[in-house]
């Protein structure tokens, strides 16, 4: 049996890191648009309606951003957040190859639950925690970006070290103000969003019997693409109030605001805009993160292929070997 063209069982971890990387940058380009239209809808202190969606209010600040700065000012803030996009790919790809694959072997030989939800839970909040901190720095810059006033106006000119010194020399050269924003609530929401969204993934493959009724081909991958879109859709909307409180907190602290804690704050929050307030800019999140994670896991089925993790493949070759053939034979 011939490997896959597109094996990477035998990569080094810095091959799978390079290459993982650069495919998955793909689909966090489509989607980057997306982003800058959160923030802005996180910025808005103040709907006209009280809907849960708010889609009113976000195709008004979309068509702000369109008026305003033509096409491209939805890619605006695009560079800086390449750094961020970068780390949680990486971070999520290595827990794909480190302990997902390795809670297939654990299926060959008849343990399911005992391995497969520890390793994943660990693994996920540890990923998760370490994605966040690395990638603090790019991510309040990109928020202070995507912030900036809409139109023209000179700081659109400046570069992003310039930026970076600017929001430093605003805080009295105080360079944790790039570290410290919104870190705690941050680490809860990437934890609790990618724990939630692995989870749901696993049930719904499981409730489906996807893996009982594996078949090659598109089929097979759009199915499991499909699956890891509902399912960060679904975690989008259970984890909101989290990423909706971590910018809260980044605005706050960029403006020289009284440092609040979580908690407090999110009592302010709710006192002040209501329960559909923490729910402000929850559509373009759930289509960002559902088209991202659709063509994330569309290209980790086409182009990522681990070789020794088809459960068919090594059942097949499982009852080979038990009838005392070399697998080099065939």
């Amino acid at each position: 049996m011939q490997p896959h063209i597109n094996d990477m069982s035998n990569f080094s971890v810095l091959k799978k890191i390079a290459f993982t990387g650069a495919l998955a940058l793909v689909p966090e380009i489509i989607t980057s648009p997306l982003e800058r239209l959160k923030v802005r809808c996180y910025a808005r202190q103040k709907y006209s309606t009280s809907s849960l969606f708010h889609y009113k209010e976000t195709g008004k600040i979309f068509s702000e951003i369109i008026t305003k700065e033509k096409n491209m000012g939805l890619m605006y803030g695009f560079k800086g957040c390449l750094d961020f996009a970068l780390t949680q790919i990486i971070c999520r790809f290595l827990v794909y190859d480190f302990v997902i694959g390795r809670s297939s072997d654990d299926e060959m030989n008849g343990i399911e639950r005992r391995y497969r939800f520890s390793d994943i839970f660990f693994a996920t909040i540890c990923s998760s925690t370490i994605g966040a901190i690395v990638s603090q720095p790019s991510e309040v810059l990109k928020i202070k970006v995507q912030l900036e006033p809409l139109g023209e106006n000179e700081k659109k000119f400046e570069s992003y070290r310039e930026k970076t010194q600017n929001i430093i020399q605003y805080h009295n050269g105080n360079q944790s103000v790039l570290f410290m924003p919104g870190l705690w609530e941050k680490i809860l929401h990437r934890s609790c969003f990618f724990m939630t969204e692995v989870m749901l993934f696993f049930q719904m493959r499981k409730m489906l019997k996807l893996e009982e009724n594996y078949q090659e081909g598109v089929s097979q991958s759009l199915q499991y693409a499909s699956l890891a879109g509902c399912a960060s859709v679904l975690a989008t909307i259970i984890n909101q109030p989290l990423e909706m409180l971590y910018h809260r907190q980044v605005f706050r602290y960029l403006s020289k605001a009284e440092s609040w804690n979580g908690v407090k704050y999110l009592q302010v929050l709710v006192k002040n805009e209501g329960l559909s307030g923490l729910y402000k800019g929850i559509l373009p999140c759930m289509a960002k993160n559902g088209l991202n994670n659709f063509a994330l896991m569309f290209i980790m089925q086409k182009f990522l292929t681990y070789e020794g993790n088809d459960l068919r493949r090594r059942k097949y070759d499982k009852d080979i070997l038990k009838q005392g053939y070399k697998r080099g034979n065939l």
